[in-house]
């Protein structure tokens, strides 16, 4: 009985704790793609408007 509750805590752990990091990762990347993105816009969006 011990073991297994042990086993059980543990495996909840390591589960979480790869969620949590996973999600981290994923944020992390979105933010960075998303400033990537605001920083290439205003020179395209002003050679847009010179264009016009």
């Amino acid at each position: 009985m011990i073991y297994d509750i042990l086993i059980f805590f543990i495996f909840t752990i390591i589960l979480l704790g790869g969620i949590g990091a996973f999600f981290m990762l994923l944020k992390n990347s979105l933010q960075v793609d998303d400033e990537h993105l605001i920083d290439a816009k205003p020179p395209n969006a002003e050679k847009g408007d010179h264009s016009n």
